[in-house]
């Protein structure tokens, strides 16, 4: 079972007591997932690097935790990669999409629908999108731009763990 934690600019100091706190309880699994398309302060992204290297620190003395966040890494800002299918069929290469913030943009970042695709073609589109144009003109420029610094910090925390 993985544990899924959410980091918040408002709890982001007790990231770390947290993250010790779901270890004591027998949780060997963790998923971090700091928020997006929120109003982080300098003092809060400083807290959440803070958190990270000592998130890091104990996990070079206690080898039987596995965090998700390593099994995954994408070479575009602040989503994962892979395809996303909602629930009419649309297929999307991000899981991004699902987020409220895109709603308006989501016809320009649709790579087709599954319902209607040939099986044998499911994989193959042809489809060029820059999505991340596209969705930095969806997002307030601020939310954006803090979304970028947040998971430019958890990329890191990825990068130590796999040195």
């Amino acid at each position: 079972m993985t544990v899924n934690m959410v980091i918040a600019p408002n709890q982001v100091g007790r990231f770390y007591e947290n993250f010790l706190h779901n270890y004591q309880l027998g949780f060997t699994r963790f998923n971090f997932l700091p928020a997006y398309f929120a109003a982080w302060k300098e003092k809060e992204l400083g807290s959440l690097i803070t958190g990270f290297n000592a998130v890091v620190g104990f996990l070079r003395a206690h080898k039987d935790i596995s965090i998700k966040n390593t099994e995954v890494f994408s070479t575009q800002p602040f989503f994962n990669p892979g395809f996303v299918v909602d629930c009419n069929g649309d297929l999307f290469g991000t899981n991004m999409i699902l987020s409220d913030h895109y709603t308006r943009v989501r016809d320009d970042l649709i790579m087709g629908n599954v319902l209607k695709i040939e099986r044998n073609n499911l994989l193959h589109f042809d489809k060029d999108t820059d999505m991340v144009s596209i969705m930095r003109s969806a997002v307030d420029g601020t939310l954006f731009y803090a979304s970028l610094k947040v998971d430019r910090i958890l990329s890191n925390f990825v990068k130590k763990l796999n040195m």
